[in-house]
């Protein structure tokens, strides 16, 4: 059977205008599920975001806002990383389409402005393979130090990010330096604007949420994105047993970049799990690895198994994004 369909649209140079139009309609036309309290111990300075313009088509529009930059950055990331032998934008098709089925993202949320700095921290720490240079260092802590002023637990990151370093061979004496100096700017930026307003007591609440661990049981997570994540987590793993057995092609800067993002996706699945209360933090996490992963099995793979499968998918996200509608 020919597999025209498949290449097609994983190759087409109008797959991603046509994807991001689809996805505008749907982010707009369709209601935003679930609403969120997001408290001031959890969600560092997102308390003093104004309610107003986390919900409704404000909300709505500012995160999908959000999502174009994150997109965008997938492309430049996509093409100076050079993760497809091809060219394609089929990565960033499907960050679109994972993004624009989960409802529960539709609204403005801390998620939005994590997964928009999480991919420059990409872009800076695969830049860093074999490079020395501390300022890449410092950029991709930088990131996920200002990700974790409105996430605390995220600082986590950092400590991972060192490991990964390691394997990039970055992480020299000058590198992790600047990536201490780098984690610490927001913070004392935060502590100069506690102290400015008389409000110490957030700061050090703050500080004591980066080493409590408060979760709230599985049943915090709703049907709704149980869906989400359970459509999130298949493109994920097909991403990642597509890429264990077709990896042979790839280059060497290739596998490194591939091989972090498999082990980066379990450490988020485990943090998802210890911190259910904060499942959408890591839906958006993990739908940025999973494009990556998934993208490629798209790209790379074209065969009748390959093809039945794509179909297969599309039909279970549409199956998956009628059911959010109707809970």
């Amino acid at each position: 059977m020919r597999t025209y369909f498949q290449k097609t649209i994983s190759t087409s140079q109008f797959s991603l205008p046509i994807f991001a139009i689809l996805g505008a309609i749907i982010w707009l036309l369709l209601p935003a599920k679930d609403s969120f309290a997001w408290n001031e111990i959890e969600y560092g300075i997102w308390s003093y975001v104004p309610q107003y313009v986390q919900t409704g088509y404000t909300g709505a529009i500012l995160g999908m806002v959000l999502t174009a930059f994150t997109v965008y950055s997938m492309v430049e990331f996509s093409n100076t990383m050079v993760l497809l032998n091809t060219n394609s934008n089929m990565i960033s098709c499907l960050l679109i389409l994972l993004m624009s089925f989960s409802l529960c993202l539709h609204t403005f949320q801390p998620v939005h402005i994590i997964i928009f700095a999480n991919i420059l921290s990409y872009y800076a720490l695969f830049s860093s393979y074999q490079n020395e240079n501390p300022v890449l260092s410092f950029i991709t802590h930088l990131m996920i130090a200002i990700s974790s002023l409105i996430f605390p637990k995220l600082i986590l990151l950092s400590i991972i990010t060192w490991f990964i370093q390691l394997q990039l061979n970055s992480l020299t004496p000058r590198a992790f330096i600047a990536s201490l100096l780098a984690i610490m700017v927001p913070y004392w930026f935060f502590f100069v604007f506690a102290v400015c307003n008389d409000r110490i007591d957030i700061f050090t609440n703050f500080i004591d949420q980066l080493i409590e661990y408060n979760p709230t049981g599985i049943t915090t997570i709703s049907k709704q994105q149980l869906l989400v994540g359970f459509y999130i987590a298949l493109t994920l793993i097909a991403g990642i047993i597509d890429y264990w057995m077709t990896n042979n092609d790839d280059r060497i800067r290739q596998r490194i970049i591939y091989n972090v993002l498999v082990f980066h996706s379990i450490i988020i699945v485990i943090l998802a799990f210890l911190l259910p209360q904060c499942f959408n933090v890591f839906l958006g996490l993990l739908a940025l690895d999973a494009s990556i992963l998934g993208g490629r099995f798209w790209v790379v793979t074209n065969n009748q198994f390959s093809h039945y499968f794509f179909i297969i998918m599309g039909l279970i996200g549409l199956i998956i994004l009628a059911l959010t509608c109707n809970m």
